[in-house]
């Protein structure tokens, strides 16, 4: 291998490790932030006076949806696109 192919090799395994390193650390701290701002959301309802059974319902992804406004033929696609975007994890 010439050095210019060396370099390359380099290069691309600095650039690989950096992205890699940074994407990691990004995945962490987003993780930590999503469970502290789902505590904090559940310590506000509480606080408010609801129940928890209700905290549970507002917490929870897969809650009941609340019928599309105007109902009529477009409810039953809603409701299936509603739970395609469940399933795809999509906030």
């Amino acid at each position: 291998m010439g050095p210019l192919a060396i370099r390359l090799v380099v290069l691309l395994a600095i650039f690989a490790s950096t992205f890699l390193l940074s994407q990691l650390l990004l995945a962490v701290l987003w993780r930590r932030r999503e469970k502290t701002a789902a505590i904090n959301r559940r310590l506000e309802l509480v606080r408010a006076g609801t129940s928890p059974d209700q905290v549970m319902a507002a917490l929870r992804k897969n809650a009941p949806a609340e019928p599309m406004p105007g109902g009529g033929l477009l409810a039953a696609p809603w409701r299936a696109f509603r739970t395609t975007l469940f399933a795809a994890a999509v906030p």
